[in-house]
Parts: structure tokens; sequence; C-alpha cells
């Protein structure tokens, strides 16, 4: 789940870009983990948006929490960038906070 900054046509370029991003980074991965690939997206969020040598400093960006969920271990895989995991177990509400590293739950 991803929240982009911009609106119309800004916010829109900015959801592709992430989406382009994340299938050539989790195409590349044999395992993917969680933090691994947000921290891939970061890098190439910023490069897209900020090359080298640019003049233009854009600020533009995402909010993202990510889960892997692996259905043979039975365990979700979650990172987030100023999103956090929200999962009801047990009819209780339980919150993992975005940026404190990575997390593995039993899920199923």
């Amino acid at each position: 789940m991803a929240d982009c900054t911009g609106h119309g046509v800004q916010g829109a370029i900015v959801s592709m870009l992430g989406i382009s991003a994340l299938a050539k980074i989790t195409g590349k991965m044999e395992i993917p983990k969680a933090d691994e690939i947000l921290n891939e997206l970061r890098k190439e969020i910023i490069h897209i948006l900020n090359p080298v040598g640019s003049a233009n400093i854009q600020q533009d960006g995402m909010d993202i929490a990510l889960v892997v969920i692996s259905e043979k271990n039975r365990k979700l895989d979650f990172a987030g960038a100023y999103n956090p995991l929200y999962m009801v177990r047990n009819n209780e509400l339980i919150e993992k906070k975005a940026d404190n590293g990575r997390y593995h739950l039993h899920v199923f």
C-alpha cells in the first residue's frame, strides 16, 4: 500500500514510477525481503526524480507499507516507510510501526 505525493498528473507519474521500479526490483530478487525492496525502491525513485547533475530537486515521493507473504513458511515480512502495519489477531488490533526495521510475523 502506497500513498504518493502530488495530485493529478504529478501524483499519477510518481505512482507509475513506483510500480515500474517495484516490478524491476522484485524481478531481480530470488527471495524478496521487504526491507531490501524498500531500500532499493528509495534509491531508484531518487535516481529517477533527481538525476546526478540535475538543477531541479524534486520533493515527490511516497509513503509505503510493504508486505511479502510466504505461504510455504506461513510468514509475513513487513517494512514500512511512514506507514505502519495494522493487523487484527484474536480480536486484538496490533500495530507495527514503520521505520523501525523489519518485522517477521506468523500470520496463518
